[in-house]
């Protein structure tokens, strides 16, 4: 019997045509983000990649949508993957995402367990940053919305938690 955790998360994580150049170079990216992810506690990991792209263990792979490729399709079909998983909320986490740290993740995930905000954001100054954490409450509303993340971001943007990641 596995011990509970105390504040169980998932991460969906998005990569694109295109991110970190090539092949090798994407599976890379993703595989550093499966690990960071796993190091900060996240259990299930799902990576929505193109169909070549492999991904590291933790993560279960899922093949982006070949007829949409558009990256608020992809997180849907990320968010579906966790329907089943006794979380109370996941990372959000574009691959293309160029700031993305253990110690940002951890600062982000501290302050969605504190709880208050619905979002939670690391920001590096004025810029918003990936990945961003949404609790379980708001998936439906995350894959019924038009205009994906970015959308439900604008609707609750006064509920928005933002953590500042700077690197000292």
């Amino acid at each position: 019997m596995t011990a509970r955790r105390a504040f169980p998360f998932g991460c969906v994580i998005i990569a694109s045509t295109g991110d970190a150049g090539g092949e090798p170079e994407r599976e890379a990216r993703v595989d550093d983000l499966v690990a960071i992810a796993h190091d900060a506690g996240a259990e299930p990991i799902v990576a929505v990649v193109d169909r070549a792209v492999d991904v590291a263990a933790p993560a279960r792979r899922v093949d982006r949508p070949r007829q949409v490729r558009d990256d608020e399709s992809a997180l849907r079909v990320g968010v579906s993957q966790l329907a089943n998983a006794s979380v109370e909320g996941a990372l959000l986490w574009p691959a293309s995402e160029a700031h993305a740290s253990l110690e940002g993740v951890l600062a982000v995930i501290d302050l969605a367990r504190r709880g208050g905000a619905p979002i939670v954001a690391p920001v590096l100054g004025e810029e918003r940053l990936a990945p961003v954490f949404v609790v379980r409450d708001l998936w439906r509303e995350l894959l019924t919305t038009a205009g994906g993340l970015g959308a439900l971001a604008g609707l609750y943007a006064d509920r928005v938690a933002t953590v500042d990641v700077r690197r000292g």
